[in-house]
């Protein structure tokens, strides 16, 4: 079975605000005080918004589908991954990534 180069739409959490409103502080008018929350532009208020990602595992001959999005040097923050080829251990110096990004840093974070 080859393949196919799908997409399907994937709700993420924003990560421009919390719970769709950005920058609420408190203004001081004489006598009064007031709350301004500033509605988030990325979620439209929502609080999460729709990206599009590969239906399957980006690694060469994996017909999986995808779970995670590596972050890692080696993917330009933007590879997609199954569960077989994502690494979650972390020693402190990197995040999880996938298997790639993992070799070429390597277990020493260099």
């Amino acid at each position: 079975m080859k393949k196919e180069n799908e997409w399907i739409e994937k709700k993420v959490s924003c990560g421009n605000c919390e719970n769709g409103k950005v920058g609420a502080y408190v203004e001081w008018i004489p006598g009064r005080r007031c709350r301004i929350s500033v509605v988030c532009g990325v979620c439209s208020g929502e609080g999460e918004h729709s990206i599009w990602i590969p239906k399957f595992c980006q690694m060469p001959t994996c017909e999986n589908e995808t779970e995670h999005r590596c972050s890692g040097p080696f993917c330009h923050e933007n590879g997609w991954v199954c569960e077989a080829h994502w690494v979650d251990w972390q020693m402190g110096w990197h995040d999880p990534c996938c298997i790639v990004c993992f070799d070429e840093i390597g277990w020493s974070g260099n």
